[in-house]
């Protein structure tokens, strides 16, 4: 259906008596006639409106919804990427499909996520040196998890994360 402004409306799948259009509006057919929605932020940056039924209200966020109506379903572990990195830019043409791994890799290029690990992360209690002479002394049997946690001042998890390459994997 289009509008007065010769703008597309389509049913979002499963919610049929919401429409979206290409450029992120959503609109309810709940009271018989069009009636604008309002978008609200989430706490990550993403606009999202929220739907009533017989249990209560559900968000959903908008560049899901015109995904999902435009786009169609989602390929199996496939997630909306806004290609120009934008979270609140929902039209059609800024949208598309991908894996997490590719979304996470698409983020880090534009500079809207950090690839930080290690020494660089801001918190990190230990240095590449320090986990070096952990995994050291563990293997050789010189100290124990609990000693090696006094010795270096971290928790014996920490240790043990790091003598079992949970963290640090990137340090040989």
């Amino acid at each position: 259906m289009r509008d007065s402004d010769n703008r597309e409306w389509l049913p979002i799948p499963g919610h049929e008596v919401y429409e979206v259009n290409r450029d992120g509006q959503v609109r309810s057919w709940k009271w018989g006639s069009p009636r604008p929605m309002r978008q609200h932020y989430d706490g990550m940056g993403y606009l999202r409106v929220s739907f009533h039924d017989q249990h209560g209200y559900k968000h959903y966020p908008i560049h899901r919804l015109v995904a999902i109506t435009f786009l169609g379903l989602p390929p199996d572990g496939c997630e909306v990427n806004h290609i120009d990195g934008i979270r609140t830019n929902n039209h059609i043409s800024n949208l598309e499909w991908i894996t997490h791994q590719e979304n996470v890799a698409h983020a880090i290029s534009l500079g809207l996520r950090n690839h930080a690990h290690g020494e660089g992360i801001g918190n990190a209690k230990l240095t590449e040196e320090q986990v070096r002479r952990i995994r050291q002394l563990y293997v050789t049997g010189d100290k124990t998890m609990t000693e090696l946690g006094t010795m270096f001042e971290v928790d014996r998890k920490t240790v043990a994360q790091v003598v079992h390459w949970k963290t640090w994997r990137h340090v040989v």
